[in-house]
């Protein structure tokens, strides 16, 4: 075994024999080595939810429960378009986005859906909120608002669709 020398004085060493250490890159390359055979064989790690059948069908129940509401508002004339004919709808309307909400937050892993969720809400309660301050809803926002609560449905279908292609 190879000794080492050290003047106190000085803290200079005086090696006796010649060591040889293995360079650090050796170690590393066999540990890289082991995780890669372990990660391809035992386990397999997930960052993305499963997709979740109950929330795709919940997710189209709210989505024709929104498209009812605009289509009565779309189908009733201009007089009768006052908020409190329709309150009652804009507020079943809201507690089944906020239930939407809700399992997309509880599941794990859901970011985007939750996300998206999140903007679905705050868009159609200010949707909701406008037509409450002038209690009249302009007809001609009616289609350009019903079409960008859809596109809002839309996206989170897609990312349930996006779920199921990343599984192998």
């Amino acid at each position: 075994m190879p000794t080492l020398t050290i003047q106190p004085a000085t803290g200079a060493c005086n090696p006796r024999r010649r060591m040889f250490l293995p360079t650090p890159g050796k170690y590393f390359l066999h540990a890289l080595f082991a995780v890669l055979v372990l990660a391809s064989v035992s386990c397999r790690v997930s960052l993305i939810a499963d997709r979740d059948e109950v929330f795709v069908n919940r997710v189209l129940e709210t989505a024709r429960k929104v498209d009812l509401l605009y289509l009565q508002l779309m189908s009733a004339d201009s007089a009768h378009l006052k908020y409190a004919n329709f309150a009652e709808a804009w507020n079943n309307t809201e507690v089944e986005i906020r239930q939407l909400r809700l399992m997309a937050e509880a599941h794990p892993l859901n970011r985007e859906s939750s996300q998206i969720c999140n903007l679905l809400l705050e868009t159609f309660t200010r949707y909701k909120n406008q037509h409450q301050k002038a209690d009249i809803y302009s007809p001609a926002l009616l289609p350009i608002h019903r079409d960008r609560l859809a596109e809002y449905f839309i996206a989170l279908l897609s990312v349930e669709k996006a779920k199921e292609l990343t599984k192998p």
